[in-house]
């Protein structure tokens, strides 16, 4: 037997070996890895995937044909598991609360509320918090209540006191117990000196009433002057 058979036998044989080879890595369809739908999470746990919906529109129904095998974890969040696979349910949890996929909320109610206060008084300030109301959205909460307050009016600026939350005139029995702002020194604002004559007090009724009594203005322009340090004075 020749050289030239042997080595054409042994040739053949490489091909179909090689051929062989080829056939054994065409991808077997039955064998493609399970993927979760789109408006899904893929979660591994404990070597298993799990498809998981979350929101208040999720269903059992939902599971895919991969994962046929729904069950619900807890409101709002429906597990997908495949055919003969367990539910770790401790682990999942764990899972999805470290990666902050399990809903804050479903719902308004699930958010949290606060009424608002009856105003008080803080030094001469009104105080007092104003309502919140919780609003859930992609199963999150959109409102913090905190502790913060807002301010009302501050009462020694209108000339009266803080009682029982709002401001009431001072209590006074004569004019001489109403003692307005008093007025300001002079100062300059656009070579016009400007004069604030404080304010009148009268007693009315029991109360202290304030008015701002008219401000003086003297443009020193008009007597081709100019305003230094709240008054006209020649160059």
């Amino acid at each position: 037997m020749s050289t030239r058979y042997f080595g054409g036998v042994w040739g053949l044989w490489a091909l179909v070996a090689l051929l062989s080879v080829g056939c054994g890595d065409t991808a077997d369809p039955s064998q493609e890895v399970a993927s979760c739908p789109e408006e899904s999470d893929a979660v591994e746990v404990d070597g298993g995937v799990y498809c998981v919906f979350v929101g208040v529109e999720a269903l059992i129904e939902d599971c895919p044909d991969d994962f046929p095998n729904g069950s619900e974890l807890r409101q709002g969040v429906v597990v997908c598991a495949q055919d003969g696979q367990d539910v770790p349910r401790d682990a999942l949890s764990a899972e999805l609360e470290a990666r902050d996929l399990l809903p804050e909320c479903l719902f308004h109610t699930d958010c949290p509320s606060r009424d608002g206060d009856v105003p008080r008084c803080e030094g001469n300030e009104v105080v007092y918090s104003e309502p919140v109301t919780g609003f859930c959205e992609n199963n999150r909460c959109d409102v913090a209540v905190d502790d913060g307050f807002s301010v009302g009016p501050d009462c020694a600026a209108r000339g009266q006191i803080c009682r029982s939350g709002q401001c009431v005139p001072i209590p006074c029995s004569e004019d001489l117990e109403c003692q307005g702002d008093e007025a300001q020194p002079p100062r300059c604002e656009d070579n016009v000196v400007h004069i604030d004559n404080g304010q009148s007090g009268r007693c009315v009724e029991g109360g202290c009433v304030f008015e701002d009594n008219e401000p003086s203005r003297i443009d020193c322009a008009e007597s081709g002057q100019v305003c230094l340090e709240g008054q006209c004075v020649t160059q």
